[in-house]
């Protein structure tokens, strides 16, 4: 990412919609994963750690984050050990975890394949990965651009991925759906007069910033019921069974 990506992500990810939304969503669903009191989490790629807050809540969390300025603004945050780390290597992660988690990190990581590879090895028995990335090629823009992403996926592609390389995967959804033709034509726009900044990456107004926030984050209930058939972002979690951890 483009060192004014994090310093924004830093300025805004407390009260912007996306990530407030977001954040809401995933609590809910790693709430359904009922981890024991005591789990270990780590969050590899966790910026400038708007998540780790939330992610205390369900155990004891490890976060990785590459970037000098991220890391330093993450500990600032948190006050917990961030390493400096990254995929596919993580040569300073040594121990196991119950729960993985890389939310909008998989698509920055020219090696996704290997990243998943190695993300196996540090999953103990039983583990969950969960996994957010942007959904759709075709959605590719000045956006993904400035945040360095090397790709968007589809969920079977995501998914299929996951399971060639050993992953039995649990669950899989799009989400960000109630919203989608929003930024779909935001993209549109985007590829027609390609801006020098994103459009729609600035803080909106207070009152926007609510009524998006409160549409996104109704897509909770909505995936407690259903795997949504489209949307801007997708969700995956996958397990190891023993017997593939070496694949």
């Amino acid at each position: 990412m483009e060192a004014k990506a994090y310093e924004d992500m830093a300025s805004v990810q407390s009260r912007h919609w996306w990530y407030r939304a977001r954040r809401t969503i995933l609590a809910d669903y790693i709430a359904s994963l009922g981890l024991s009191p005591g789990s270990a989490l780590l969050e590899v790629g966790c910026g400038t750690g708007g998540n780790i807050g939330m992610l205390e809540e369900y155990g004891y969390v490890t976060a990785v984050e590459r970037d000098d300025f991220a890391r330093e603004s993450a500990i600032d945050l948190t006050g917990i050990e961030v390493v400096n780390d990254q995929l596919p290597e993580l040569a300073s992660i040594g121990k196991k975890f119950d729960l993985l988690c890389l939310f909008d990190v998989l698509e920055h990581v020219e090696q996704d394949r290997e990243s998943l590879i190695k993300l196996k090895s540090l999953l103990k028995p039983g583990g969950t990965l969960l996994i957010t990335v942007p959904a759709y090629q075709w959605l590719y823009g000045r956006h993904d651009e400035v945040l360095h992403h090397h790709r968007r996926y589809r969920r079977s592609k995501l998914a299929g991925m996951l399971t060639e390389v050993g992953y039995r995967v649990s669950y899989a959804s799009y989400f960000n759906s109630i919203l989608f033709p929003i930024v779909a034509i935001t993209r549109t726009i985007e590829l027609i007069s390609k801006p020098e900044v994103p459009l729609g990456s600035k803080m909106p107004g207070r009152l926007p910033n609510a009524l998006l926030y409160h549409v996104f984050k109704i897509e909770r209930l909505i995936l407690r019921l259903i795997r949504i058939p489209f949307g801007t972002s997708i969700l995956v979690s996958a397990r190891v069974d023993s017997d593939s951890r070496q694949t």
